[in-house]
């Protein structure tokens, strides 16, 4: 299976320069089905359709929705985000109802708040899950905050079982820093691979050592 080269020691300038010029994003949108409907009609040249739009849908709109298919609740439940508060990261299970979970960057007088939340109330995260930084974190920060607070392995244990994650590659997808990178990964061997950008060179982590 081939990855794209990602430079982990990767420093984004801002998160906040959409919201500056009152850019939409496909990241503002909290389903992941909806979310990937937008993409996916921007790039072939679609009209989009207005629902697909909005950022988060009212109570009978999102019910709605979900009686189409129980996937199209992924994401849906996530927590409203604050002023000046944007999406930098999230990773979508690929189960029955598509859970999502993300990383929110809140910019502040201090500098910028993190805070990785879930659907559930915080009832899937297990470590730390806030912390603040004077300046845009790299990529490998992103990935120690995101996972350290998340278990990725207990949460795909949980709802494939351990034997299905060690043959099964496609159990979600995975964006970081708002870099237009999703990626199908593969659990097994519970290793989390990554290639330099620059020069295309292989690194991994073992996710057991988290």
């Amino acid at each position: 299976m081939s990855h794209p080269a990602i430079d982990l020691h990767y420093r984004p300038r801002s998160y906040f320069w959409a919201a500056d010029l009152n850019v939409q994003l496909s990241s503002d949108i909290k389903g992941a089905e909806r979310k990937r409907m937008y993409e996916e009609a921007v790039e072939s040249g679609f009209p989009v359709l207005p629902a697909l739009l909005q950022p988060k849908l009212d109570e009978a709109d999102r019910n709605a929705w979900g009686r189409c298919h129980p996937s199209f609740m992924g994401g849906e439940y996530l927590p409203d985000r604050e002023e000046r508060q944007v999406e930098i990261a999230r990773i979508v299970i690929d189960s029955t109802t598509q859970d999502v979970t993300c990383v929110y960057a809140k910019e502040t007088e201090a500098g910028i708040e993190y805070e990785v939340v879930d659907e559930y109330d915080g009832g899937t995260l297990s470590g730390s899950a806030t912390r603040t930084s004077t300046q845009p974190i790299t990529l490998g920060e992103l990935v120690d905050f995101f996972l350290g607070a998340w278990k990725l392995i207990d949460c795909i244990d949980s709802n494939f079982g351990e034997v299905q994650r060690r043959i099964d590659e496609s159990w979600g997808t995975l964006e970081l820093g708002g870099r237009n990178f999703i990626q199908k990964l593969a659990p097994s061997c519970h290793v989390w691979y990554s290639y330099q950008m620059t020069t295309g060179r292989q690194e991994s982590r073992d996710l057991n050592s988290r």
